[in-house]
């Protein structure tokens, strides 16, 4: 059976969190049952998984001190970062706030000690608290809420209940299980027409003796662009890759889709260099907390990303992608 063959039968999350809640007292509460969903959910995702070299629970973990403050979870990642997790398990209903019970205040006062490179909240629920999220947008350290549609989003086949769930868990840290299954199944298959395509445009790339060859690749809405010119940048091997488009939203998608057909494994950041843009119709999506990667406005910032070292896994050098609007070329290119 095929991935996709997998995923088109895949159960859907809402059924493992009945499961969690079964015989509780409380069903819109999942408590530490939760946490394992959030580091399934981790280890599937495009944006993430490839990223994650270990999970701890707090009281696991090498470096902590005291009690348990609200950070469920510590991670350490291939290029040597460590992040901060936190797991919220509620009901559909219940709205991820701020402060007070519930609230995420006491893990980001928690995770703001200078040890962490991010601040991750994965939520079951899908409200959150405009002042979750715009707190959350100004922390020093970046911080991503991952609430219930990112969740679904997952091409991921949940486990029946916590055994099996734990299970799982165990599976990805191995590099196996529904989670490898999930990340082999975003990565679409080229159709012929997208093969053609790429091979044209490295053909016409390589018949140029030139060091500024250029191809320019015209396809109909809905041919699969993002997918193909990901194919191209495969087949020449780009170590530096720039992406352009139109808007902030199509940005997101666009870094999505290409961490996904990489399998996750690309060093991203996204810039956008005109905040006026904010007050129109992608204000949602610009907050940090709505795009997986480092975000930056200013262009020392990405001349600084774009001199690092890189990520290194398994004896592999990820590419290092720019994902850019049009409005923000100005701070692509100034020097």
């Amino acid at each position: 059976m095929t991935a996709d063959a997998i995923c088109t039968k895949r159960r859907p999350l809402e059924t493992l969190l009945r499961a969690l809640t079964e015989g509780s007292p409380d069903t819109s509460v999942l408590g530490s049952a939760f946490e394992y969903v959030a580091d399934l959910a981790l280890w599937s995702s495009p944006e993430f998984g490839a990223r994650i070299k270990q999970i701890w629970r707090w009281e696991d973990w090498p470096g902590a001190q005291g009690r348990d403050l609200g950070i469920d979870r510590v991670i350490s990642t291939v290029d040597g970062e460590l992040w901060a997790l936190q797991a919220k398990g509620y009901s559909s209903a219940t709205s991820l706030k701020y402060a007070g019970k519930g609230g995420i205040a006491t893990f980001l006062a928690a995770a703001s000690t200078g040890q962490f490179a991010m601040q991750l909240v994965v939520t079951s629920s899908d409200r959150v608290a405009d002042n979750a999220r715009q707190i959350a947008a100004r922390q020093l350290v970046p911080t991503r809420i991952l609430d219930r549609s990112w969740l679904d989003s997952l091409d991921l086949d949940w486990p029946t209940g916590i055994t099996d769930l734990r299970d799982a868990v165990a599976a990805a840290a191995r590099g196996q299980g529904p989670a490898q299954v999930s990340l082999a199944a975003g990565r679409h298959q080229l159709a012929p027409h997208q093969e053609t395509a790429v091979k044209d445009v490295v053909t016409c790339l390589a018949s140029q003796s030139t060091g500024d060859a250029r191809a320019k690749l015209l396809m109909p809405c809905g041919t699969g662009k993002t997918v193909t010119c990901h194919a191209v940048t495969e087949s020449l091997g780009a170590r530096q890759i720039l992406v352009l488009v139109p808007s902030l939203s199509l940005l997101a998608q666009a870094m999505r889709a290409w961490q996904a057909q990489s399998l996750g494994r690309l060093r991203v950041i996204a810039v956008c260099s005109d905040e006026s843009v904010v007050a129109r119709d992608d204000a949602i999506v610009m907050n940090p907390s709505e795009i997986m990667a480092p975000v930056t406005t200013e262009s020392k910032a990405l001349a600084s990303f774009l001199a690092g070292s890189g990520v290194q896994a398994d004896g592999e050098l990820w590419p290092t992608v720019v994902f850019s609007t049009y409005h923000s070329w100005d701070c692509c290119t100034d020097r």
